[in-house]
């Protein structure tokens, strides 16, 4: 199966999925933990080593990599942005199809106030996260309507139709030379 991860809202959004599983690279989880003790702030840490079972441990810290991924790439900087400024606190546990919005985040230790957080454990094996922008319920408790959902590929495009008359290989040309520049993060 191959997945990839799109979201879309008129403000600032970014989303991460991860598959909760140790790839290698170190001998054991610890050590490897260790190799990324820096991409982490010291209340992480004690979130993601809470547990003695280090299957817990393991989904900790991909549900923190992952809001740590979705707010650097709504900001449009990808991991320009050291990740020890960005620092996350995880109030409830998640749940497979159960959306959980009451993840906060500061940047600087400064709380992002305008910035939305949700997350998902899709499956047991694959955590997501959602960051947005300036959304409407970013200062209220009621959730209601914020989860987003899983759709393929043909229903994106079902009704769709082209906006220009460009020959496609005018098109793929023209949006592969555009420029780019990233946005400043934001509070």
């Amino acid at each position: 199966m191959c997945s990839s991860d799109l979201a879309a809202d008129t403000d600032a959004i970014g989303i991460d999925i991860m598959k909760i599983e140790y790839s290698g690279g170190c001998d054991t989880i610890s050590e490897f933990f260790d190799r990324m003790r820096r991409q982490f702030t010291p209340n992480e840490w004690k979130n993601i080593r809470s547990s003695a079972d280090e299957r817990e441990q393991l989904t900790a810290f991909m549900r923190h990599w992952t809001l740590k991924e979705a707010y650097v790439k709504a900001v449009g900087i990808g991991l320009n942005l050291d990740l020890l400024r960005i620092s996350f606190e995880a109030k409830a546990d998640l749940e497979i199809n159960k959306p959980q919005t009451t993840t906060s985040c500061k940047l600087d230790g400064q709380p992002l106030e305008n910035w939305f957080f949700e997350e998902y454990l899709m499956d047991s094996n694959h955590v997501i996260a959602i960051a947005r922008e300036n959304h409407p319920n970013t200062s209220t408790e009621d959730t209601t309507g914020l989860t987003f959902r899983m759709i393929d590929f043909q229903e994106l495009i079902d009704g769709q139709e082209f906006l220009n008359d460009a020959p496609e290989e005018e098109f793929v040309n023209a949006y592969f030379n555009k420029t780019f520049s990233p946005r400043e993060f934001r509070r």
